[in-house]
């Protein structure tokens, strides 16, 4: 069985490592970007399946790091992680909850979408 890996941006460490942990102890292999060139340059390997884009990278940051991602990386999954129901959501990338039970859906979803194909989520239904 693979492994999923998982590429998890943002500013905060002490969130990433409590974060990275959760997803540890499902299953998952994470590996942590604290800025947004070391994330790029961690998305030229093959072997990131999802990223989850933290709340604490400022939106026009967010922005600037889907796109130059969807250059590198067309389908790969990015879950955009909101702090807040009321905060927008990014074009292109799935927005859920800091909720670790949402967050491990969204997750777990992205991990077994076929390899190309595009990546959505409706966790309301």
């Amino acid at each position: 069985m693979v492994i999923p890996h998982l590429l998890s941006v943002g500013y905060d460490p002490l969130l990433m490592r409590t974060r990275s942990f959760v997803l540890r102890q499902a299953g998952f292999t994470v590996d942590e970007a604290y800025n947004l060139n070391g994330a790029l340059g961690l998305l030229k390997s093959d072997s990131i399946d999802a990223v989850l884009l933290c709340h604490t990278v400022p939106n026009d940051k967010q922005r600037r790091f889907i796109s130059a991602a969807r250059r590198e990386r067309r389908l790969l999954p990015i879950i955009c992680i909101k702090a807040q129901d009321h905060e927008g959501q990014q074009p292109d990338c799935v927005s859920v909850r800091s909720d670790p039970d949402e967050l491990l859906a969204a997750v777990k979803l992205a991990a077994i979408r076929p390899p190309n194909a595009q990546f959505r989520v409706d966790l309301d239904s």
